[in-house]
């Protein structure tokens, strides 16, 4: 199918339902991604959110504004779109997780085992610091086999997470390559409009 899916369907409830849906998820999904990045540039613009609401309401309104045209006049811009998201999406979701979760916990069993006690320091410490001792190794694996159970799991995922950002990269890339030499028909709005 070339450009719109749902013109194919017959015209009935469900291809009206199907719309209304995505009207819906983009009306409810658009705030939540607009308040972080409004937050972003009002901190960075040094406008105080309790005290100056009308600047709030006109750095969000220039933000909806700006991407609106954008997404309007930039002709591939949904190219630009799918490229981030492939890329950056898969990098965030499943590639930065275990990584830093590795990273950090290599730091804390470092930590730990300066803290801990060795020997004949056990002796002369009190309960309650060897108490306080043991709370900092909390959350911690408690042996070894723990320990490399959480490492191959989150080696596993950090390959997982490699592995689908590379394909989904390529073949996002693969795609805008094909829609650029014009090998793959498109599916825009002005291959839409040129059909009717």
């Amino acid at each position: 199918f070339d450009g719109d899916v749902l013109q194919y369907l017959p015209n009935t409830w469900l291809p009206v339902t199907v719309r209304l849906a995505m009207i819906f998820v983009i009306l409810m999904t658009a705030p939540v991604l607009l308040i972080p990045c409004g937050e972003l540039v009002e901190g960075k613009l040094g406008i105080d959110s309790q005290t100056q609401v009308s600047h709030r309401i006109l750095v969000r309104l220039c933000i909806c504004t700006i991407c609106t045209v954008t997404s309007i006049y930039v002709p591939g811009f949904v190219y630009v779109i799918s490229f981030i998201g492939s890329f950056c999406i898969s990098m965030l979701g499943f590639v930065f997780p275990p990584l830093f979760h590795l990273i950090l916990l290599k730091q804390r069993l470092k930590e730990s085992s300066l803290d801990m006690p060795t020997g004949s320091a056990k002796l002369f410490m009190s309960e309650q610091e060897l108490m306080k001792v043991k709370d900092g190794r909390e959350g911690l694996p408690s042996s070894r086999d723990e320990l490399r159970k959480v490492v191959i799991v989150d080696v596993a995922f950090l390959i997982w997470g490699a592995i689908s950002t590379v394909v989904t990269t390529y073949l996002t890339f693969a795609s805008l390559l094909e829609q650029s030499s014009g090998g793959g028909g498109g599916g825009g709005i002005d291959d839409s409009v040129n059909a009717r």
